[in-house]
């Protein structure tokens, strides 16, 4: 009880606030005994009482919550100057580019540049946030990619928020609300040449150290067989607690089948399976699928049809794009057209170079060779492994650029199980283009957890 009162004493003195007594009770009225001192003394830590003063009196005081203080501190394995420093960090960011409040500008532009989405809930009421790399057309830009990233992150958040708070309204046993979301990326169209802009990598890792602790599961959908054998490799040095959250299935054998009974309902399940069987079909490449629009029967590529009719569906880009595109149609019909007439693959940007990075930023994964200066040897270890990857990569890209100059799409030989949907046959005279990875973004893994 005295701390308690001397960091609210301490808050009141510095913030000038008449709440701010009551904010640092309410943050810490659910923190048991232990985590007490811990959330206590975050909140009064130096480095965050001037960032709290500010978001106090923005319309964003409510991003500081008891739930986001957690997460900053399991981030941070419990060290509060840590903790306190990034989620200072983190609040003049939002403050600065008010991020809940940012479309992403190449999408409002032409619906095609990005795929990543989120398209349903999982069997915990998760988000779930889906992309394919063949229906991206035009993600070259990293700035670009970064926008739409934290766009998809907010409406997965937003989601998230909005749930717990109408479920939590009509049910007083519901279910904890949920923080982390599950995602799905299907490596299908990959480009080693076209997705590996190490500037992306950069970028993710200090755009994803905003969001920690946000990461539930990640699906990786027909990876390239190398990239799984140097996963395995990375997981070795990297916290146990991210690694066994990356699962790597393909799309042949029932192994997707098995993972998602795991961690979705059918109909989601289902929904995934067209969704994934319908990218790989070659009337739907080159942006000739809009997956912003509903359809009138069959597959809605929108999303699950649960998710659709929902309210916080109306919180997606996806619903957005849906709205704006119509709209233009309406305003000026021959644009629209002449504007789908010249739609064309472009070079791609950098999804798989955060992938990874992701992966990592989302939880709290530290490399242990970062940890203790002492030990060298996983340094030695990572910069040979790097240097043979690379090597390894830039050795293996000529199939891609043979696959690029020709204009063709890898075309992985496998169907989708259970559906009774066969994979496009692979025309006479095409290879198949097989990626060796991006390794640019290996090293992030465990480095910007």
């Amino acid at each position: 009880a005295g701390l308690l009162d001397s960091c609210a004493n301490q808050l009141q003195d510095e913030l000038c606030l008449t709440s701010a007594e009551q904010t640092l009770m309410a943050l810490v009225a659910a923190s048991g005994a232990e985590e007490l001192e811990e959330v206590s003394a975050l909140l009064a830590d130096p480095a965050l009482i001037p960032a709290m003063t500010q978001i106090q009196s923005s319309p964003q005081a409510q991003f500081v919550d008891d739930a986001c203080v957690r997460r900053y501190l399991r981030a941070c394995e419990g060290g509060t100057k840590q903790a306190a420093a990034a989620l200072a960090t983190t609040i003049h960011w939002r403050l600065s580019e008010q991020p809940a409040s940012k479309e992403c500008s190449a999408c409002m532009a032409e619906p095609l540049s990005h795929n990543l989405r989120v398209v349903g809930l999982d069997n915990a009421g998760r988000p779930v946030i889906y992309t394919c790399f063949s229906q991206g057309l035009h993600r070259f830009d990293p700035a670009k990619s970064m926008e739409h990233m934290t766009r998809t992150l907010e409406d997965a958040c937003a989601i998230m928020a909005a749930r717990a708070k109408r479920i939590h309204s009509s049910s007083a046993n519901a279910a904890a609300p949920v923080e982390t979301c599950v995602w799905f990326v299907d490596f299908y169209g990959y480009s080693f040449l076209k997705d590996s802009d190490p500037r992306t990598a950069i970028l993710a890792a200090r755009l994803l150290a905003h969001y920690p602790e946000r990461l539930h599961r990640a699906v990786l959908l027909d990876a390239p067989s190398v990239f799984s054998a140097t996963w395995s490799a990375f997981r070795q040095i990297i916290n146990e607690k991210t690694a066994s959250k990356v699962k790597f299935v393909r799309s042949s054998g029932g192994a997707l089948e098995a993972d998602m009974a795991s961690w979705t309902s059918m109909p989601l399940q289902q929904w995934l399976l067209e969704e994934i069987s319908e990218n790989r079909r070659e009337e739907y490449q080159h942006g000739n699928k809009r997956y912003w629009l509903p359809r009138s029967n069959g597959h809605d590529p929108r999303a699950e049809d649960s998710f659709v009719q929902c309210p916080e569906f109306e919180l997606t880009l996806t619903s957005r794009l849906a709205n704006v595109t119509s709209q233009k149609s309406q305003s000026s019909p021959s644009t629209a057209a002449s504007g789908t007439a010249s739609k064309t693959r472009s070079n791609s940007g950098s999804v798989l170079s955060c992938t990874l990075t992701v992966l990592a930023s989302l939880s709290s994964a530290h490399l242990a060779f970062f940890r203790d200066g002492s030990d060298s040897s996983w340094s030695i270890a990572l910069l040979v492994l790097t240097g043979l990857l690379l090597y390894l990569s830039v050795t293996s890209s000529s199939n891609s650029e043979l696959c690029t100059a020709s204009n063709l799409q890898p075309e992985p030989d496998t169907c989708i199980p259970e559906t009774g949907q066969q994979l496009p046959a692979r025309e006479p005279g095409k290879q198949p283009t097989r990626s060796r990875g991006n390794w640019f973004c290996m090293p992030c893994l465990g480095v910007l957890g």
